[in-house]
């Protein structure tokens, strides 16, 4: 183990362990494993970073999406379900979306089934040891946002790291923060207007899904030394837009006592696209991810995620923003509704 993987192995209490370019590095080393041991049907809920599809056509997978949850966004627990009675999917792809944990229920069912299960925590600061493999993110805006990106990889199994730190040699290394500002351009280039914007888009994630072995590990450490205050501040600035954002047109998500978001991430009935246009001239960083996966990959309708895409709000969490600010966002906000 390397210096940073022995923090990661103390912070996290798991001695199994890789640490890789990315997060989406890590997960395309976990698909190409699985593929070359027969399990290439990989199941994915439908509302999630793209790159997670984008890592497993990478490694020659194939995808199924699944329908996600109205009242917490992560996976639908009887979509899970009918889906695995049609497909017989070998591996989920567990994602804790924007900090949300998911059904126990579904981990259950992939234990009694024989699914393996990745567990995607790229937007959350914890891990389970159910899971058959584990993924962190070091990116943008994450937790442990790293000025030099990163990720890493938890598996069970030592014969399995075993084969991950080989693939992983074969790697090269890159400068993913190059090629992200490159990415962003062409992406906000893109008109949504366009007959062909889906397959466009298609295009542009799949050519910009690098996937490389780290060069270093910036400043992680001291973000990993500081997880217990970046946790704490994040849980007080998330229940100060759970507390003050009340109105009939937003719906919050029913979270599990111990989630903490990544973004702050609701639902808006009204006029979310005038909403967010306004709010932006006002200076207040909003987004409204995610378009749902199945719309760019496959062009099928799951009806919770298609739902979700056009009501969604994600406000930011992250050290760039005071409580402060977020009190008067969050009244400038109220003022707009």
């Amino acid at each position: 183990m390397c210096e940073i993987e022995k923090l990661l192995s103390f912070k996290f209490n798991h001695e199994n362990l890789l640490y890789t370019g990315s997060g989406t590095s890590a997960l395309y080393l976990i698909f190409s494993y699985l593929k070359k041991q027969g399990k290439s049907k990989i199941a994915i809920p439908s509302l999630v970073c793209p790159q997670v599809s984008c890592a497993a056509f990478k490694a020659g997978c194939e995808l199924v999406f699944i329908d996600v949850s109205l009242c917490s966004y992560t996976l639908d627990y009887e979509s899970c379900i009918a889906l695995y009675t049609k497909y017989s999917y070998d591996v989920l792809v567990l994602v804790h979306l924007y900090g949300h944990f998911c059904d126990e229920r579904i981990w259950k069912f992939c234990l009694e089934n024989d699914i393996f299960i990745i567990e995607d925590c790229a937007q959350t600061y914890k891990i389970d040891f159910r899971a058959h493999a584990s993924i962190l993110s070091f990116g943008h805006t994450k937790f442990l946002e790293n000025n030099s990106w990163g990720g890493v990889i938890f598996v069970y199994s030592k014969e399995i790291l075993q084969d991950l730190y080989i693939m992983n040699e074969h790697l090269e290394f890159k400068d993913f923060k190059i090629f992200f500002e490159e990415y962003r351009q062409k992406y906000y280039a893109l008109d949504s207007k366009d007959l062909h914007y889906f397959s466009k888009l298609k295009s542009l994630l799949l050519d910009y899904t690098l996937v490389f072995k780290a060069q270093n590990y910036g400043n992680l450490k001291t973000k990993l030394n500081n997880l217990e205050m970046i946790c704490k501040n994040r849980r007080e600035k998330m229940q100060i837009y759970q507390e003050n954002l009340v109105h009939r047109d937003i719906i919050h998500p029913k979270l599990s006592h111990n989630c903490i978001s990544w973004r702050y991430t609701f639902r808006y009935l009204g006029d979310r696209e005038k909403l967010l246009e306004r709010l932006r001239l006002l200076r207040i960083d909003c987004s409204s991810w995610y378009i749902p996966s199945h719309r760019i990959f496959q062009s099928k309708t799951l009806k919770n995620a298609e739902i979700l895409s056009h009501q969604l709000i994600n406000l930011w969490l992250d050290e760039k923003i005071s409580k402060k600010e977020i009190f008067k966002n969050v009244d400038i906000i109220m003022q707009n509704l």
